[in-house]
């Protein structure tokens, strides 16, 4: 799943992608165009952070652990140094 951060993807050409999704015991980010000091973050249905990765280069991929979190429906945002954000759901399965 890719998504483009809110605003004018085509000015920063950034995008994120996470897999699998629906996931179990850990997610890959991959992604590229993104700012240095980009934060990926989970949050609850109710808008509440629940685990924060930073990501440092503009260009990769990285594993995250989410065996913490309980059989479910959550969001993941991308929050960018300059202020925008991307986000989109994540399903969790057990």
């Amino acid at each position: 799943m890719q998504i483009a951060e809110k605003g004018d993807a085509e000015t920063t050409n950034s995008s994120i992608e996470v897999s699998p999704n629906p996931a179990k015991d850990e997610i890959k980010i991959s992604y590229y165009g993104l700012l240095k000091n980009s934060n990926f973050e989970i949050l609850d249905v109710s808008g509440r952070l629940l685990m924060q990765v930073k990501i440092n280069d503009a260009v990769g991929m990285q594993s995250v652990s989410i065996y913490n979190l309980s059989a479910g429906v959550y969001f993941y945002r991308v929050q960018f140094e300059n202020g925008t954000y991307s986000s989109n759901k994540l399903t969790v399965v057990k």
